[in-house]
């Protein structure tokens, strides 16, 4: 041990975390701290148990900083229970293990080691977690998952299940334990913030500098390459990506990133059968170059609705450019579980209303004859009828008349008022009782209490400026600048001639004016935004780097009486939000993120045209 300790002096480390491993003898604490340790391929077998107490140390490198992992494996027999009472002082972290094979393990966690945990830790703000481990014996298993996360949330412990063996989910374990100590300040020494700063910027939520659009990156030049680095487990649901310049998006430039569950957390629903991503959006015969060309002046609406696959599908996704679009299935009813990383309240619902940027899950239960069954999408809210039909391959005969069945019905749906949909919107909530990517259930995270720092009130609209049109922001045209925003505030702390500061964020200049509009949040505040849509069309607005809390969809104008009407008891998190014309959509978002970030219209013609901060 001394050998070990004087092995590892002369490293220098930002941090250094006391952890220690607790539990029955033979669950597996020993191997998971070798598999955690050690790089070997091939995993020892029948490890001799461990006698008093052994440690290892773990140094890691995490966004540029060293932490030191003192890693202290304790044995499981009674007869050294006298020894291990000194080796829970000043620990930050504790890993209680049972073997999901061997029930009494998991049941002396309550009866031994909880009530040794509380006579012993001198911390009371200790970060715990409960770990099932050997679920690569999952046919031997006699602890359930569910079990497992009971007593976890009864003890206010963290939950993951794994496996020594195969190596599953153990350095999960060891970040999530490691993470969870950072976000407690009095675990932290003096001039530890700064560490947890860098290792937390990781996430790309918490850093632009990756954010895609011209105001972070620059251009990536033809011929060269570039890696996005995207961190999957902040956020479950079904994300979409783009190219953000030149219109490249309207030639297909455009594919989805599905992000599921933990294993060891329950969804909110039955298990499903199958999985499958459904992509459909609008499309212009015309490339990407003719399309540009048109935008300056009208480039008119889409020839075509393009949906990927052709058969069942639950995952739906807006890729287009211009219209929402109204999904059905023929004969079968869906049921709405989430939207955007966010599980909501379940709808079931004949028909789904789709807006550019939105990305949903809905479950398609197979209930009806064997047939060939359509699935339709058509565009909202234009005077035109664009229909994509997706079905198994049949006859053109029979394809023809089963389109002349549904014109009548496409005909209407097409130019349903948007009442309907705003009805949908007020049933669509979050499902408070469920878990997604994180242990806590959605009631945990509420905004039912908060004080609002800022408020922001952004109309768009279209004008003319020099002779041209142009879609504004308070009148104000985003001009996009020669050096991208990011790069500039990081070389000069923000160049005055390219960042302006003092545009409006809550009233409209009498002029429409050219300007590269950056507006200032509070940080660690929470802002409101309402967002004003004075076109004649539908507008979705997306906020990179948060998710915001959908508090009201309203008409007319608002105004601070507003806020008597807003949903915070349980309103849905979304990443991307529509708002219907001549009406204002109303959201919350909380800024603990000090960097640069762009706020947007999803309507391709509307961002290319200025409309964006």
């Amino acid at each position: 041990m001394g050998s070990r300790k004087n092995c590892c002096s002369s490293i220098n480390y930002d941090y250094s975390f006391k952890i220690l491993l607790i539990g029955d003898s033979g669950v597996g604490k020993s191997s998971l701290l070798l598999s955690f340790i050690s790089n070997c391929q091939h995993f020892p077998q029948n490890l001799s148990p461990t006698i008093g107490v052994d440690f290892k140390i773990k140094l890691l490198t995490t966004g540029g900083k060293r932490l030191k992992l003192t890693i202290w494996d304790t044995a499981g027999q009674e007869r050294f229970g006298t020894l291990m009472s000194s080796y829970y002082r000043g620990t930050h972290g504790i890993i209680l293990v049972y073997d999901v094979t061997r029930r009494e393990t998991f049941t002396n966690l309550l009866k031994v080691w909880a009530k040794e945990l509380e006579l012993y830790s001198t911390n009371p703000d200790c970060v715990k977690i409960l770990v099932g481990n050997k679920v690569d014996r999952d046919s031997e298993r006699a602890v359930t998952v569910e079990e497992g996360m009971a007593l976890a949330q009864k003890h206010n412990c963290l939950f993951l299940e794994c496996s020594a063996r195969t190596r599953e989910n153990v350095q999960q374990l060891f970040k999530e334990l490691t993470m969870k100590i950072l976000d407690i300040p009095s675990l932290l020494e003096k001039g530890s913030t700064p560490v947890k700063n860098q290792i937390l910027k990781q996430k790309q939520r918490l850093n632009s500098w990756q954010d895609g659009v011209s105001g972070t990156n620059c251009p990536i030049k033809a011929g060269s390459n570039w890696t996005r680095v995207f961190q999957s487990k902040d956020q479950i649901g079904n994300f979409t990506y783009f190219p953000s310049i030149n219109f490249h998006k309207v030639s297909g430039g455009y594919g989805q990133i599905r992000v599921n569950n933990w294993n060891v957390f329950l969804v909110p629903f039955a298990k499903l059968e199958a999985e499958f991503d459904l992509l459909i959006g609008d499309w212009f015969v015309a490339d990407c170059k003719e399309i540009r060309s048109l935008v300056k002046d009208s480039w008119g609406i889409p020839d075509v609705l393009l949906m990927n696959g052709n058969i069942y599908q639950i995952r739906v996704s807006n890729v287009g450019s211009v219209f929402s679009f109204n999904f059905r299935i023929q004969n079968h009813k869906m049921v709405l579980v989430e939207t955007e990383g966010s599980y909501t309240n379940q709808i079931t619902l004949d028909s789904l209303d789709v807006h550019v940027g939105h990305s949903y899950s809905v479950l398609v239960t197979a209930n009806q004859d064997e047939a060939d069954y359509y699935m339709v999408a058509s565009p909202k809210l234009y005077d035109t009828i664009i229909t994509n039909l997706k079905q198994a391959a049949q006859s053109d005969a029979r394809i023809e008349r089963s389109v002349r069945e549904h014109s009548a019905l496409m005909s209407i749906l097409h130019r349903r008022p948007h009442s309907t949909s705003i009805l949908l919107l007020g049933m669509n909530r979050w499902n408070l009782t469920a878990r997604a990517a994180w242990p806590k259930r959605q009631v945990t995270f509420n905004v039912l209490n908060i004080t609002l720092t800022q408020t922001f009130i952004l109309h768009g609209s279209k004008a003319e400026i020099n002779g041209r049109l142009r879609y504004v922001v308070n009148n104000v045209y985003y001009l996009t600048p020669d050096t991208a925003l990011k790069l500039a505030d990081h070389f000069r702390n923000g160049l005055p001639h390219i960042l302006e500061l003092r545009k409006p964020v809550r009233s409209v200049n009498n002029a429409a004016t050219y300007g590269t509009s950056v507006v200032t949040g509070v940080h660690k505040g929470w802002l409101e935004i309402v967002f004003k849509n004075d076109h004649e069309v539908m507008d979705c607005w997306h906020l990179d780097g948060f998710g915001f809390y959908v508090a009201r969809f309203g008409e007319g104008e608002w105004s601070p009486q507003s806020h008597n009407t807003y949903n915070l008891y349980d309103p849905v998190v979304c990443l991307t939000i529509q708002v219907y014309p001549d009406r204002w959509t109303a959201v919350c978002a909380f800024l603990d993120i000090p960097v640069m970030w762009n706020l947007r219209s999803q309507n391709l013609q509307l961002w290319y045209k200025g409309q964006e901060l």
